[in-house]
């Protein structure tokens, strides 16, 4: 009996001395209500975990899906890989609810909220429809100038302004107009009957629309 326990010691010391080393956390097929401590790297594949505290990398064999929501601390950091396809986007939120979709808040007050609609609200530039822009240019203008939707890229203008730096005798008002895919503007003079200006006014000018 003493022989076969002293063999078995043996076999034990032998398993033991031949194990690899411990490289670090690689599978979990199975845990759950644990508590994951992460401090350099670690392949999470086929987890559940319910408590995970990382102070390296983490990456994921398939997408990873929380229910109760998260929280990080100090800050989240989002980095595509260079080998991500051009049409894949870095951060996407697919909103299916009522919720909105992105609200940025300080002291949990909503500055900057984008709805489950998409309407934005927030101190950005905002129009009463939905995915219109806004696309303003300085230039030089001596009677009249249009610009098509290949410089505007705005397809469908809804309204134009224009706004000249200096108006003198030659130069005193301007205006913009916009037609289906162009945006003309104009310099006149002072003369009572306004004709072009002879020298060309730097003009400022903004077309609003669909692009």
């Amino acid at each position: 009996m003493r022989k076969k326990l002293i063999l078995l010691i043996i076999a034990l010391a032998l398993v033991v001395g031949f194990a690899p080393p411990f490289q670090g956390v690689q599978r979990f097929t199975t845990i759950v209500a644990q508590k994951l401590t992460v401090s350099t790297s670690a392949t999470i594949q086929d987890a559940t975990i319910t408590n995970v505290t990382l102070a390296g990398t983490v990456t994921s064999s398939g997408p990873v899906v929380g229910s109760a929501g998260g929280s990080f601390s100090p800050n989240i950091v989002v980095a595509a890989p260079t080998a991500i396809a051009t049409a894949t986007p870095v951060v996407y939120i697919n909103n299916a609810g009522a919720h909105n979709a992105l609200v940025v808040a300080k002291n949990a007050t909503p500055n900057f909220t984008v709805g489950n609609a998409g309407a934005v609200t927030g101190q950005v530039l905002q129009y009463a429809t939905s995915g219109q822009r806004q696309f303003c240019a300085t230039n030089t203008i001596t009677d009249t100038v249009s610009y098509t939707s290949t410089v505007t890229a705005v397809t469908t203008p809804v309204y134009t302004w224009c706004s000249m730096g200096a108006i003198t005798g030659d130069a005193e008002k301007c205006a913009a107009s916009h037609a289906t895919g162009s945006v003309t503007v104009i310099v006149r003079n002072s003369n009572a009957t306004p004709a072009a200006n002879a020298a060309g006014a730097a003009v400022t000018w903004c077309v609003v629309g669909t692009p």
